[in-house]
């Protein structure tokens, strides 16, 4: 059963975890938190700022100094193939320079039961990673749960995702006030870019339904950085998830491995979804994303609190 309380929540999962009841305490914001140590990693839950999400976060440890580089180039692979309307991302603490998983749950969409099941995972992960600091995105993501249907259903549902996706994308080039184009016929994976002329930035929309059936991704893709300044940059952006865990939607900065781009990605439903609203959020990262390549590397606490108030 769902829970609206977020101490009801801590208490459900430790009863089920065999811990003692928590003790709970709260910031000079009143946000409520609790920690634990299960198989030797310690897992927090945080009450959101908004207190309709427990906001677990999974400590991983201190990237190894002679893998920096393709350490945190991992992580950011994994961001993107985990990326998904309610899934994990990795980010980096920016007090300590430690790596961290961070899971936004909603309370209303969660029973202790489920935040159990979603702990272990991150527990798993992080004995993995311990192991393999370069472990890939596909063995992260076949960790999680995704929104893909069930065998029996999938090929209906496939269908009718990408009829769905077809007539979003009509909309699109009607809000854009480009040709609406013949609809779609693919059912396999499908992006395309549009031109956002009064920010002068160019961003994607895509649509995979062989593994998310039912979510509509944003990206707005940077260059990739120089040689010399990838590891600063990586440290940059992965500081910049930190900040914006709080944002149950919030954007997720990730690297796309064929291309070598750093991207900020956007994930959302694709039932219902408004074109109008889609493409305003796609404004605000692309806003950000400019921010980003013209300062070379500022994605600090102003450039993210701009995401963090539009992007809902």
């Amino acid at each position: 059963m769902p829970f609206t309380n977020f101490e009801e929540l801590c208490n459900g999962f430790c009863e089920i975890a065999g811990f003692p009841a928590p003790h709970l305490e709260a910031d000079n914001k009143g946000a409520q938190a609790m920690s634990v140590r299960l198989r030797g990693v310690y897992i927090s839950a945080i009450q959101s700022n908004s207190s309709d999400s427990a906001i677990l976060v999974a400590e991983f440890g201190v990237m190894p100094a002679e893998q920096a580089v393709a350490g945190w180039l991992a992580l950011m692979d994994a961001n993107l193939f985990m990326m998904d309307v309610d899934a994990p991302r990795f980010c980096r603490n920016p007090r300590n320079g430690e790596v961290i998983l961070q899971w936004t749950c909603p309370l209303l969409d969660v029973s202790p039961t489920e935040i159990y099941r979603r702990v272990t995972q991150m527990v798993e992960v992080a004995l993995l990673w311990r192991e393999d600091p370069l472990m890939g995105g596909d063995a992260v993501s076949a960790s999680w749960s995704t929104t893909a249907p069930a065998a029996g259903s999938r090929g209906s549902a496939i269908l009718t995702a990408a009829a769905r996706f077809s007539l979003f994308h009509q909309d699109i080039c009607a809000a854009l006030g480009q040709e609406v184009p013949l609809p779609l016929l693919e059912t396999g994976d499908c992006t395309f870019p549009i031109r956002l002329e009064a920010l002068n930035a160019d961003v994607r929309i895509g649509h995979f339904p062989s593994r998310r059936a039912g979510v509509v991704f944003g990206a707005v893709p940077f260059c990739a950085p120089a040689a010399g300044q990838v590891l600063q940059r990586a440290i940059e952006l992965m500081d910049a998830n930190f900040t914006l865990m709080m944002d149950r939607h919030a954007a997720t900065f990730c690297r796309d491995p064929w291309s070598g781009e750093m991207t900020l990605v956007y994930a959302t439903a694709l039932e219902g979804l408004d074109a109008w609203r889609f493409l305003q959020q796609l404004a605000v990262l692309a806003q950000l994303g400019r921010r980003w390549t013209d300062a070379g590397r500022d994605v600090g606490q102003r450039g993210v609190q701009l995401s963090l108030l539009a992007v809902e």
